[in-house]
């Protein structure tokens, strides 16, 4: 077995000079943490919004605290979609509106939002957060206009889509190493 060095949250050593430190959640297939750290994030939004008892992903909340660099990356991920959400603030209250117009519609307008970030292929870290972002906004605005049922769904899509068009991105990126290190830079732009 090759040795390889592990990402410890903590940080590199005084001396160290190593750049490209691997995290073991790199060894793990991308759909199982992207599962893990979307859905405890939509559902901590949602709870956050007054509606903490609901139970839409069975036996499926909580995953991220098992593990100190998915916890570290939901605990700073939070932090950081405040801070997205107050930037893009006219850009997520269209969407709800659109929500209110039409909810027939809900799933397509999502769908077609998504697909709308990464549109001219640009993907950086600050429109993975963005995606995070949208995805638990437009879940928690689908509560509060009482439609809890497309929520399992959009969830879903999400995981999905970040897994097939993103993951890849992501992992010639610096991993979930990379995600954790842009979630903790102060002065990160957030380019949405």
């Amino acid at each position: 077995m090759e040795d390889r060095i592990i990402f410890q949250p903590s940080g590199l050593l005084k001396d160290s000079r190593v750049y490209n430190i691997e995290c073991d959640l790199d060894f793990l297939p991308p759909i199982d943490i992207i599962d893990k750290i979307m859905i405890d994030f939509v559902m901590y939004r949602i709870s956050i919004r007054g509606f903490p008892d609901l139970n839409i992903f069975p036996n499926k909340v909580g995953r991220t605290k098992y593990h100190s660099v998915t916890n570290e990356i939901l605990n700073k991920l939070t932090d950081k979609a405040d801070e997205f959400e107050r930037q893009y603030y006219p850009r997520f209250e269209n969407r709800k509106s659109l929500l209110e117009k039409i909810p027939e519609r809900a799933f397509l307008d999502f769908i077609d939002t998504l697909h709308g970030i990464f549109e001219d292929n640009q993907i950086n870290w600050g429109r993975i957060i963005g995606y995070f972002t949208f995805v638990g906004s437009y879940c928690t605005a689908c509560i509060e206009h009482g439609m809890v049922r497309i929520v399992y769904n959009l969830v879903e899509y999400a995981i999905k889509y970040m897994n097939t068009n993103l993951s890849g991105w992501m992992s010639s990126n610096g991993g979930w190493r990379g995600l954790g290190m842009a979630l903790s830079t102060e002065s990160f732009e957030l380019r949405f």
